[in-house]
């Protein structure tokens, strides 16, 4: 993705990705929801252990209520998903990578 987006644009286009999003979050550095749903970046931020540190974009995958918590985050911007069981996981972490990188080149 060689566009740059803004964060109120990450969560609409995510949906039109995956066809099991519950629900994502765009936190910034401090942790703050700067789109997307608040109580799922909240819950994020605890889990992730506060900011990233370092230049590498980091990602991860944990089980959820609602069947997996995803993440790809850097020193700018952490991306979170919420998906169901039909999510393609693997898929799904190239997504928030790519996002990321969006929002980092804006």
């Amino acid at each position: 993705m060689t566009t740059s987006l803004a964060p109120a644009t990450v969560p609409p286009y995510l949906a039109t990705l995956s066809v099991d999003l519950r629900a994502c979050a765009v936190l910034d550095a401090s942790g703050s929801v700067v789109a997307g749903d608040p109580a799922l970046g909240g819950r994020a931020w605890a889990l992730l252990g506060g900011a990233a540190t370092g230049e590498a974009v980091t990602t991860g995958c944990r089980p959820s209520a609602a069947g997996h918590l995803l993440s790809a985050r850097n020193r700018r911007f952490t991306v979170v998903a919420e998906a169901g069981p039909l999510t393609l996981t693997t898929v799904l972490i190239e997504d928030l990578e790519r996002v990321l990188g969006a929002l980092s080149s804006g």
